[in-house]
């Protein structure tokens, strides 16, 4: 007895069962971001024009205004004139001409200064760049408000800056550090 033969099976067949056709790719999840793409830049597209066109609106908004505004005469009644209620106009003080008589000092453990910046006669920001300590400059200030300041920079450790105004020591400060950095200031009317 001869045992039958079954045609053979593709592989991974079942015998009986119909040969299964290749599976496709779904193409569902392009179709969906390619929609939601054009639905976003339709949507920002969209917007653009919408602010264009409003800031076309404003713009003629405003133009409208100004040009009415322009042509249009006053209609507030003027104020009437009394003697009291007029405010005269801002003009300097005038000098005495005496001044304040200030001093400024700088004392440091190096002679040498990187910088010293103060107030002049004239209340204008002076510099001294590679000044040498100890460092005096004494100035009158005939301003109406004097401004007195003092800065100064070392290359030691330790500067003292000291403001003298009409003989009265206004202020007096000390740093001290690597490369040290002091201010002073007088506040004198």
């Amino acid at each position: 007895m001869t045992t039958p033969q079954y045609p053979q099976q593709p592989y991974g067949q079942q015998p009986g069962y119909p040969p299964q056709p290749p599976k496709k790719k779904s193409n569902t999840i392009w179709i969906v971001l390619g929609v939601l793409g054009l639905v976003f830049l339709c949507g920002i597209g969209g917007c653009v024009a919408i602010l264009g066109k409003a800031g076309e609106e404003v713009s003629k908004s405003i133009d409208a205004a100004a040009s009415s505004i322009n042509s249009a005469a006053p209609t507030a009644p003027a104020a009437p004139e009394s003697p009291g209620a007029q405010v005269p106009p801002l003009t300097p003080g005038t000098s005495t001409g005496e001044g304040k008589n200030i001093v400024y000092e700088i004392i440091s453990d190096d002679t040498e200064l990187s910088s010293v910046t103060y107030f002049d006669g004239n209340s204008e920001l002076q510099q001294e760049a590679g000044a040498t300590a100890p460092w005096t400059k004494s100035v009158t200030n005939t301003s109406t408000i004097a401004m007195i300041g003092l800065g100064a920079q070392t290359n030691g450790t330790s500067v003292t800056c000291r403001i003298t105004v009409d003989g009265k020591v206004e202020d007096e400060q000390t740093a001290t550090g690597k490369y040290a950095v002091v201010n002073c200031t007088a506040a004198v009317f």
